[in-house]
């Protein structure tokens, strides 16, 4: 499946999750099931500007929480 595609190459993967319990913990599987190059028909996303954001306000009343 892996053999078609490079490193740094943008895919789409289908796959189907589960989960079982053993023992008293629990194990999860992702068996995929399609693996197929991302379409290029929604514009290239690396060339968008990452959003900026402003720091948060100081609270102006002390907390009286102990955490």
């Amino acid at each position: 499946m892996l053999r078609n595609f490079g490193p740094g190459q943008k895919i789409e993967v289908s796959f189907n999750v589960s989960s079982r319990e053993f023992n008293g913990k629990y194990y999860h599987n992702l068996d995929a099931w399609r693996i197929a190059g991302a379409s290029t028909s929604q514009g290239s996303s690396e060339q968008a500007a990452a959003p900026t954001y402003e720091d948060a306000p100081l609270p102006t009343e002390e907390d009286d929480l102990p955490f």
